[in-house]
């Protein structure tokens, strides 16, 4: 897999699992659970997809502890020997947590091509 963060996946939108803030309200104690999968269809040609699920310990009263779900799909491509590219799209949908301390129901998406060269 080509995740940054195997955990907490490429996003940061939750960067650790010490918490999260919005703005003045935070949750603490991040639990995630997390599944993918990684298909090679030929010997130059990878695909993985992994999803996050967040879940906060603890939240300020009247808060939901549905932080969202991160999802990650990323293309590997071996154009010559030494070069590859890779190719990735990713999802953050936001929880019940963020819409209630953001005000708002927007998800956020990234997306990023680049270049591997071994010498």
């Amino acid at each position: 897999m080509f995740n940054d963060h195997p955990v907490v996946g490429d996003m940061s939108v939750v960067a650790d699992l010490s918490g999260v803030a919005v703005g003045e309200t935070r949750a603490s104690g991040v639990r995630v659970w997390v599944a993918g999968a990684l298909l090679s269809p030929t010997a130059d040609l990878s695909l993985s997809l992994d999803a996050h699920r967040f879940f906060a310990s603890e939240v300020p009263d009247g808060f939901s502890r549905d932080l969202g779900i991160e999802l990650n799909l990323v293309a590997s491509y071996r154009l010559w020997e030494k070069l590859t590219m890779l190719v990735g799209v990713n999802r953050f949908l936001t929880g019940r947590f963020f819409r209630q301390a953001a005000g708002t129901r927007r998800d956020i998406d990234y997306a990023y091509v680049q270049a591997t060269l071994e010498f």
